[in-house]
């Protein structure tokens, strides 16, 4: 475990188990959901990267370059959450604030490449950097799935939002006004908001910002919730993949922060 620290917060991460943050704790007020808290689950605690792609692929069923490639499927019968969250990582830097950790996509995935993650602590946030290159052709994504520990309110101004099929796929056309509750158990993917997405938790007002274009929100499980921006929305690689050439890179980024709140009420 990798043990950051700048003032009152403190951040570990597991390199063996997708590179994610598995603490992350203001004043010894944890805001991150730990393992021990969901044991035997690795997809529902901490903060992992989801790299190469996003949420859901429909079935696990790949179409690209005129091949149609097989993903190992997950517990709801589709390709879920990419292929890197529970493999080891490489540590590539360590420092008192900041760490970075790489690895490359792994057998589950048909092409060949590679990924860093940054982790930046501050006294009043933390900033995380996903660097995805492409060591041949591929259809790309990458974004982070946070479980924020419970009790938690979300408040968001999202533009609009993607209604799921049957599949819970989320539909091409966005749609404005009737936006879900999220106080009934949505697992919705939403259009970037103009301004940071709000969290109250831990007895903490969260400020949660991202060059991200999706955000997919999930409030279902009782022992915590999600607020994941993405890249794209889950699914993205069916209807119109973003495609890296070789040699090319994707970059997103995301902050948590906390103790000066941008919005305003």
């Amino acid at each position: 475990m990798i043990a950051l620290s700048a003032g009152d917060a403190v951040v570990r991460l597991d390199p063996r188990l997708g590179g994610r943050i598995a603490t992350l704790a203001v004043s010894g007020r944890e805001i991150i959901v730990a393992r021990g808290d969901v044991p035997g689950d690795p997809l529902g605690w901490g903060c992992y990267p989801m790299v190469p792609f996003a949420g859901r692929i429909r079935g696990g069923r790949l179409s690209f370059g005129g091949a149609v490639h097989d993903l190992p499927l997950r517990s709801d019968g589709h390709a879920l959450h990419g292929t890197v969250d529970t493999v080891p990582w490489e540590i590539l830097e360590v420092g008192e604030t900041a760490a970075v950790l790489g690895c490359d996509l792994g057998p589950a995935w048909p092409f060949r490449g590679h990924v860093r993650h940054r982790v930046s602590l501050a006294e009043d946030g933390v900033r995380l950097e996903l660097d995805l290159r492409a060591d041949e052709n591929m259809p790309a994504q990458v974004g982070w799935h946070p479980w924020f520990v419970r009790p938690a309110t979300i408040r968001a101004d999202f533009p609009g939002w993607l209604p799921r099929d049957g599949d819970g796929m989320p539909s091409l056309a966005p749609v404005v006004g009737d936006m879900p509750s999220f106080n009934a158990g949505v697992d919705d993917c939403f259009l970037a908001p103009a301004g940071p997405v709000r969290l109250e938790t831990a007895g903490m007002d969260v400020s949660l910002a991202s060059d991200c274009s999706h955000w997919v929100v999930y409030t279902g499980a009782g022992h915590g919730v999600c607020v994941e921006p993405q890249s794209g929305p889950p699914n993205q690689s069916e209807h119109a993949p973003l495609v890296l050439r070789a040699g090319e890179n994707l970059r997103r980024w995301f902050e948590i922060t906390w103790g000066r709140p941008p919005w305003g009420d």
